[in-house]
């Protein structure tokens, strides 16, 4: 079994006590099965279940490019950003993996991004607005980034 399952939710890291784990750089998904499958639907069970608009697989301890998000596609494996415009500067990011601490960063309006969905099929989408934001912050917890270590 190569994806952990779990069925119902999953422990989500916070930096407190798992800092050197969460600052990884996940590695690429290269086998795409029923098993990859339903560890998405446990990374959505847990956003959801955490009131969250996005979970990266890092965030629970599983060092895969996988992130879902609460709108359409909601499972974006492998993503990429291959274009950017425009910024935003005045929305308050918080994190699941950084419970009570909130931060203005500086973040694209609009993405366009590369990605493979759940048959490993590639894709290219645009996003915009909060949606933008919400996966340029899943795609840095990919690269090892939270937040905290941002810069503006």
């Amino acid at each position: 079994n190569i994806y952990p399952i779990h069925r119902n939710s999953m422990k989500i890291l916070t930096s407190d006590d798992h800092i050197t784990q969460l600052s990884q750089v996940s590695k690429p998904v290269n086998i795409f099965n029923s098993q990859l499958a339903e560890l998405c639907i446990s990374l959505d069970n847990t956003m959801l279940l955490h009131n969250g608009f996005g979970l990266a697989a890092p965030q629970v301890g599983i060092f895969l490019r996988v992130i879902v998000v609460d709108f359409d596609p909601f499972v974006l494996i492998n993503p990429y950003i291959i274009g950017a415009e425009g910024i935003i500067d005045t929305i308050i990011e918080g994190c699941l993996s950084v419970p009570n601490i909130s931060k203005t960063l500086n973040r694209f309006n609009k993405i366009q991004v590369m990605y493979q969905d759940l048959s490993g099929t590639m894709k290219i989408e645009t996003f915009e607005g909060l949606d933008s934001v919400v996966i340029q912050h899943e795609i840095d917890h990919l690269d090892g980034i939270l937040i905290t270590t941002k810069e503006k």
